[in-house]
């Protein structure tokens, strides 16, 4: 049966290059660091000469679970509290006054708001799941008060927090499904049947986090999505661009001159910033800078790009490569 498989790119730090061959470190130690770390979580991994898979399962309480779903919940809760005050405050007396605190903690959450849809990749659908009345409505019954369109700051973020919410219980619900993983010693590629390349995404992610948390001497691994097509969330506001890049793991024929940063000065990343001309266009820069951010995106070693701190990847545009392949349910002692 065949399947259409997200790949992605395992990169190791170059300290840990330079301290073994590449037959031990690539046949022998990942390889094996991979199957420990899922055989001691008790999933099947099965292991040959050239390749192995391993089965994960998708298991979306993770997201409920997370410190950071839980702090931005509990955040949210207390903040629109203070919002419903403010509100309270507007339908009595006919005034809206925000204090230096409320504003404070509204730029704080916005944050946290972002940061756990960047570690939980799914939970970008969120926005595109539930009616602005239905959204309204579980506001209204849970906190309590009747929304006010013209208390407007903090209700936003306010109704985005509530769509998450809805959504990762939705998401919770669902039945667990395993999901078999492949990986290629000689490619340092990993294979992802998925739906979706955004939930794909998240697999990566948590696939990283477990291997990593396996201290040993292979540590601090990256997994990054080969691109195909790059799409950058950019406006003719952004004036600044920082493309941050792992170490490359292959040849010298691989390097571009981001690459070539990190290889010089054996950096496991090299975060290099660019920032727009003073035009009253930017559209040339934002295209220069994002044709130097696609060659070692094309290979597996672009991080991220960001602006201003912020992520602005959307996953759900741009195109991760994939590969058809016969699924994989035996034994590969053989491979």
């Amino acid at each position: 049966m065949e399947k259409q498989q997200y790949v992605f790119k395992l990169n190791v730090q170059p300290h840990i290059l330079k301290k073994y061959s590449e037959q031990t470190l690539f046949k022998e130690f990942i390889p094996n660091k991979i199957f420990n770390t899922f055989n001691n979580l008790h999933t099947r991994v099965d292991i040959g000469n050239k390749t192995l898979n391993f089965q994960i399962q998708r298991d979306y309480n993770d997201i409920l679970e997370s410190e950071e779903y839980k702090s931005l919940i509990s955040k949210t809760d207390k903040f629109a509290n203070e919002y419903k005050q403010i509100t309270f405050n507007y339908q009595n007396k006919g005034n809206i006054s925000y204090s230096k605190e409320f504003l404070e903690e509204h730029e704080k959450l916005m944050e946290l708001r972002k940061e756990l849809i960047a570690q939980f990749s799914v939970l970008t659908y969120a926005g595109k799941q539930y009616k602005s009345s239905e959204t309204n409505q579980s506001i209204e019954e849970e906190y309590q008060f009747q929304i006010e369109s013209k208390v407007g700051i903090g209700l936003d973020h306010i109704k985005r927090v509530q769509k998450i919410k809805m959504y990762a219980k939705h998401l919770a619900m669902l039945d667990n499904e395993d999901i078999i993983i492949d990986y290629d010693y000689e490619t340092e590629l990993l294979k992802i049947p998925d739906v979706n390349q955004v939930s794909a995404v998240d697999f990566a992610k948590d696939i990283e986090r477990k291997i990593n948390k396996q201290k040993d001497e292979v540590s601090d691994i990256t997994i990054n999505p080969v691109y195909e097509n790059l799409v950058l969330d950019t406006t003719e506001r952004t004036k600044s661009l920082e493309i941050i890049v792992v170490y490359p793991n292959g040849t010298d024929e691989e390097l571009d001159i981001l690459l070539k940063a990190a290889s010089m000065t054996g950096s496991r990343e090299a975060r290099s910033e660019f920032l727009a001309p003073n035009d009253e266009s930017n559209n040339k820069f934002l295209e220069n800078t994002q044709k130097l951010a696609e060659p070692p995106g094309g290979k597996g070693y672009l991080r991220d790009v960001k602006n201003q701190g912020k992520s602005i990847i959307n996953i759900e545009q741009t195109t991760i490569k994939t590969i058809t392949s016969t699924s994989v349910t035996t034994i590969l002692g053989d491979k």
